[in-house]
């Protein structure tokens, strides 16, 4: 592999063929190579693609996921800008990310924008069932700042709408929804949190607290 010092020099099809080499994944300076490709050919497919590649052997052999972050961003930003297929892997990727918790961990310490970003690009290649449940798993293990909060409650909303769910019968799930349900007493007081919480506890068949149901978060 060349320095990095010479990254300039090195001949734009170089790099895609570099890059592309799995011997390679392992270079402490990929990723800078990387972004100087990204910068020279934004809108080649075959540079996400490559950076897909890297992602995944990256998160499958457990070796430092932070230095992930910026090509990760990268990658999910150029699938969000337009009509692209990215590759079959992409999407169970990214969803698996999402539903095991790497991609809210310190770890990585990505801004929630880009956890909305996710979300909404995943709306487009889950079914409508699958990305209500997702949004479930995140709220049960992550915890958000109220306006998020609130952000992630319209998205499992608008899951609900769109796969037509309405009762809750699945024990997993109910308890799942019970979980969240739990953690959101403190958000209780707020119009769009109360609803929420009954609407869904109503539909898991879930009785709720009276006495936090007007808790609130004195602010």
């Amino acid at each position: 592999m060349p320095h990095l010092g010479d990254k300039t020099s090195i001949d734009s099809e170089e790099l895609v063929r570099l890059l592309s080499h799995p011997g390679l994944y392992d270079y402490n300076g990929w990723d800078v190579l990387w972004f100087e490709l990204s910068n020279r050919l934004p809108f080649d497919e075959r540079v996400y693609l490559i950076a897909n590649n890297w992602l995944y052997s990256v998160f499958s052999s457990n070796a430092d996921i932070g230095r992930t972050k910026n090509v990760l961003l990268g990658a999910l930003y150029y699938w969000c800008s337009g009509d692209f297929t990215a590759d079959s892997q992409f999407y169970p990727f990214l969803s698996e990310l999402i539903r095991n918790g790497t991609f809210c961990s310190a770890e990585l310490s990505l801004p929630f924008s880009s956890l909305a970003t996710a979300l909404n690009l995943l709306e487009k290649h889950l079914t409508p069932q699958e990305w209500f449940y997702l949004m479930f798993d995140v709220l049960r293990d992550n915890y958000f700042s109220e306006g998020q909060t609130v952000q992630l409650l319209q998205f499992v909303d608008d899951a609900a709408d769109a796969a037509d769910i309405d009762l809750i019968s699945n024990e997993p799930d109910r308890k799942t929804i019970q979980s969240v349900l739990g953690k959101l007493n403190l958000l209780r007081g707020r119009t769009e949190v109360d609803k929420f919480v009954e609407k869904w506890a109503r539909a898991a068949s879930l009785s709720i607290d009276p006495g936090v149901q007007h808790q609130g978060l004195g602010v």
